[in-house]
């Protein structure tokens, strides 16, 4: 007969402290890089909405024949697309804006000059043109609170161009001014 010491298995304490340590250590770094994706695709995304609304106005305006309308209030953060000739029907479409985001600025080109409003109305004719238009847009960030994207929809082509800043958009509007002037 042969004589067993009982033997325990298990593991440590410190070992199951040292595991959980590496399992928590790993699921905050990817939660941490994974926040900075979502917040881009979130703000992708919304720009994406922005220039889906602006098509929509512009197809609207083309099969109705007759010109519509695109509300942007930066109170609400909403945009809605309206049928003017329809008073208190629902809306054609519309978009809000995501929690934390800002609209703070909406603006359109009136010949050649920026007109700033905090309810501000763009006009597309039967033919699916509008002024130019634009909105400074707001995105929540941990890292940069006053993070910005300046969205300019050009009325004759319904081109979307995204800014970086405000500062940006201005110069390139300056120059075109210039330009037209010569």
């Amino acid at each position: 007969m042969i004589d067993r010491k009982p033997t325990n298995s298990g593991f440590t304490l410190i070992e199951i402290t040292v595991v959980l340590f590496l399992v928590a250590l790993l699921a905050s770094a990817v939660a941490v890089s994974s926040r900075g994706m979502l917040r881009g695709a979130t703000l992708d995304e919304t720009t994406a909405q922005i220039g889906s609304l602006d098509a929509d106005a512009r197809r609207s305006a083309q099969r109705l024949g007759y010109p519509v309308e695109l509300h942007l209030d930066t109170g609400t953060r909403q945009m809605t697309l309206l049928d003017p000739n329809q008073s208190g029907s629902s809306p054609l479409g519309g978009y809000v804006l995501p929690a934390g985001y800002e609209l703070r600025d909406a603006w359109r080109m009136v010949q050649g000059e920026r007109v700033k409003g905090d309810e501000m109305v763009v006009r597309y004719s039967p033919d699916g043109t509008s002024t130019t238009w634009g909105l400074s847009l707001h995105a929540p960030s941990e890292e940069e609170p006053s993070q910005a994207s300046v969205i300019v929809v050009l009325g004759m082509t319904g081109q979307l161009t995204e800014w970086e800043s405000d500062e940006q958009a201005q110069d390139i509007f300056a120059a075109a001014r210039r330009h037209d002037a010569d």
